[in-house]
């Protein structure tokens, strides 16, 4: 169960001066070389060969920490990141549990670049207010609707309602990624004049269709209904049956 929890990620991927190692009673291991073993163990396990029935989130929890902590690594190298603030870390993370609900953004603060501008720690907060306020946060940061891409449909078993522009990171339903991940090829020229082709991936946007317009919003003084300003470019006049494939 321990691979299963959101605190992970930040023990995992937090650098360390000596390393990290992991300890299983008597026996200890480097996390690096547990990383790798569990690369080779997922080669296994969808290679078809039927040598393992390796659960899919155990797997895909060493891949997170794998790439997450190489992430991180170039951030302390580089001094920038495109891929840890904290609205591109809650949704790739948002199937990891926790006991306490707030705890799914509580635990990505100090791992991501602008938690502590977004978000402050307070317990004394419901979740409803918690995820609510998030999700104000980031639409009055980052100045755009981004983050209503992450709501889902409402669970019958949920534990608490929230409204319906306010995204549910408990939600085992993710919807489909509001981004994604694009090769621009940048050419450089170092100091011996020799052109070196350098691949830089960024991220970019499924989607959109309000261009660099400018937000406009408000909420009610209950935090339950979000009003937003847009306008009306079409009308669609029927639906058709879906043949369940994703265009991306």
């Amino acid at each position: 169960p321990w691979w299963s929890r959101i605190w992970v990620y930040q023990e995992s991927t937090a650098p360390t001066r000596h390393g990290r190692t992991v300890h299983c009673g008597p026996y200890t291991i480097t996390f690096n070389e547990l990383l790798v073993a569990n690369k080779i163990i997922q080669h296994l396990a969808v290679s078809g060969s039927g040598f393992l029935d390796f659960p899919k989130q155990a797997s895909l929890t060493g891949t997170f920490m794998d790439t997450y902590s190489e992430l991180r690594r170039n951030y302390h190298e580089n001094g920038k990141s495109d891929f840890l603030r904290m609205a591109d870390l809650l949704p790739s993370l948002r199937g990891f549990k926790a006991t306490d609900p707030r705890d799914k953004l509580y635990a990505l603060i100090p791992t991501s670049l602008d938690g502590f501008d977004l978000l402050d720690v307070d317990y004394s907060l419901s979740v409803r207010e918690v995820y609510t306020n998030a999700a104000l946060s980031f639409m009055r940061h980052h100045r755009n609707l981004d983050v209503l891409g992450h709501c889902t449909k409402p669970e019958q078993n949920s534990q608490f309602e929230l409204p319906s522009w306010v995204p549910n990171w408990t939600s085992d339903r993710a919807p489909a990624h509001f981004f994604k991940r694009e090769l621009n090829v940048e050419i450089t020229v170092p100091k011996n004049n020799d052109d070196v082709l350098e691949i830089v991936e960024k991220i970019g946007k499924l989607y959109n269709a309000s261009s660099d317009s400018e937000y406009k919003l408000r909420v009610d003084d209950t935090l339950t209904n979000l009003f937003c300003k847009g306008f009306q470019f079409d009308v669609v006049e029927a639906v058709g049956d879906t043949n369940n494939e994703s265009y991306h």
